[in-house]
């Protein structure tokens, strides 16, 4: 991304023990850089487990949702009664019923007929059903891995896919598909990438003439495979995230893989640490991830950024604060806003708007002759001071590590100045 910069100048003489009250207003932006920005959350509706609709209860049965581009609607799936396959259609910007999809002509002898759904870029939707072993007959949680296709919120749904994305894998940690489904792409463009629960493969699928899907299974060996579900979402590029939040004390790290169909592998980029939750959705024209707690009943949003993820406003509790024992939920993003899903907890909207950050002024000091800069911080934004011996060096240096800001002022003391030092504070 590209940070704001805030160069701020003091040169300092050693032998010249001084306090430096600099107060300046940081307001240069250097070249083709843009002032750095944070989002908030306001709220638009929510809807308590148990209360308003019927199939939004406490019985597992509601783990997905997605955002239709084309109409502006949010789509959510409920197994609510548990014969129904059942995906509700709801205004986004109120969160009022609208209607069903048709489901005439969808498997139903299986526990799972309809688990995850998403939408394409051109509003073209798709949704799974989950099984334990795609490679047995249908019966119970088994049968074959299944993808439907709807060309609109009107129209009957198509069979995308029926088969074992696993190839008949020996492990039966990868031939569980369903906990987890993205979408992107359009036409004949559009790719679906599906996990395993706690295997080390994932399922990427692609189409020849955007009606029916052949699939690529992608070894991972660095995936967390652990007892809990997991969620996906494509990345920029050929990249994927997922998370999965597990019932122990220790948390689970959120994992950027790269993949290569070519190879049919995918590579762990980067571990991220200290993102609590799970099931997750990931934003990435405006790299922002929403993350829901399912122990806590909690959403954060975070925004990435050059020096890592940096939460974005609150954290907000659920409507509803029930066991959710499958840790299960869901994430997804309009331009203009986020939903969130906790099973068994309800479901949320907000609104979001975004804020940029004001020239602040910058303190420097100089006790016991070390620079101490202290500024103004604004939540939702990651601070980092820099150094440079001379205007003329090509580069900034880091001093000390990157900083949240929290509302209170950050001070950093520079230990070991040189003879000259200049000083910036950069906020992502």
């Amino acid at each position: 991304m590209n940070p704001f910069p805030h160069p701020l100048q003091a040169s300092r003489q050693p032998a010249v023990l001084c306090v430096l009250l600099l107060s300046l207003l940081a307001a240069f932006i250097a070249p083709g850089a843009r002032a750095a920005q944070s989002f908030s959350l306001a709220p638009l509706w929510s809807v308590p487990p148990l209360t308003t609709y019927e199939w939004a209860n406490t019985n597992h049965t509601q783990r997905s949702i997605a955002y239709n581009p084309a109409t502006g609607h949010l789509l959510t799936v409920s197994r609510y009664p548990a014969t129904n396959a059942a995906i509700y259609i709801l205004e986004g910007s109120t969160g009022a019923l609208l209607g069903e999809l048709d489901t005439n002509g969808l498997f139903l002898e299986i526990n799972f007929p309809v688990n995850c759904v998403g939408v394409a870029s051109d509003g073209v939707i798709y949704a799974c059903n989950l099984t334990v072993d795609s490679t047995n007959t249908p019966a119970g949680n088994n049968g074959p891995f299944r993808l439907y296709r709807w060309a609109d919120e009107s129209a009957a749904p198509t069979v995308a896919y029926v088969g074992d994305p696993s190839d008949t894998d020996t492990n039966i940690n990868h031939r569980r598909f369903g906990d987890s489904l993205a979408v992107r792409g359009s036409g004949a463009n559009t790719e679906l990438l599906a996990g395993t629960r706690a295997g080390k493969v994932v399922a990427w699928f692609s189409t020849p003439d955007g009606y029916s899907f052949q699939h690529q299974k992608l070894d991972a060996p660095d995936l967390q495979g652990i007892s809990a579900m997991a969620t996906i979402a494509f990345g920029a590029g050929n990249t994927f995230w997922t998370k999965v939040e597990n019932s122990a004390a220790t948390n689970q790290p959120l994992q950027y893989f790269s993949y290569d169909t070519g190879t049919a592998t995918a590579t762990l980029v980067q571990n991220h640490l200290n993102i609590p939750g799970g099931p997750l959705g990931f934003d990435v024209s405006r790299n922002l991830l929403g993350v829901v707690r399912g122990m806590g009943h909690e959403f954060r949003l975070f925004r990435l950024t050059a020096n890592g993820f940096v939460q974005q406003d609150a954290t907000i509790p659920f409507p509803g604060t029930n066991s959710n024992g499958n840790l299960t939920g869901a994430v997804a993003f309009s331009p203009d806003a986020v939903f969130a899903l906790d099973s068994n907890n309800g479901l949320m909207a907000f609104s979001l708007s975004t804020n940029t950050l004001a020239p602040f002024p910058v303190e420097i000091t100089a006790p016991a002759g070390q620079p101490t800069l202290t500024w103004p911080s604004t939540a939702g934004f990651l601070y980092q001071p820099q150094y440079k011996r001379s205007l003329a060096d090509a580069n900034w240096s880091d001093l000390n590590g990157a900083t949240n800001g929290t509302g209170a002022d950050i001070s950093v003391v520079d230990a070991s100045p040189a003879n000259v030092q200049f000083y910036r504070v950069r906020a992502d």
